[in-house]
């Protein structure tokens, strides 16, 4: 996983202005927003947060 993460970093050409930052904060709000949302609609006992759902969002 580090190994990864250090190539992620390596592929940006500024070091100082990371693209996976603003792609983390998008992830996390379309998380949020799921859950909140499907909290309404309880048709489920628990959401499968995956990469379909969150794209949806």
């Amino acid at each position: 996983m580090i190994e990864t993460s250090e190539c992620l970093f390596a592929l940006h050409k500024d070091q100082k202005n990371l693209l996976t930052f603003p792609l983390s904060e998008k992830v996390f709000e379309a998380c949020g927003y799921c859950m909140l949302h499907s909290s309404f609609v309880c048709s489920d006992p628990v959401l499968w947060l995956n990469h379909d759902l969150i794209a949806q969002c």
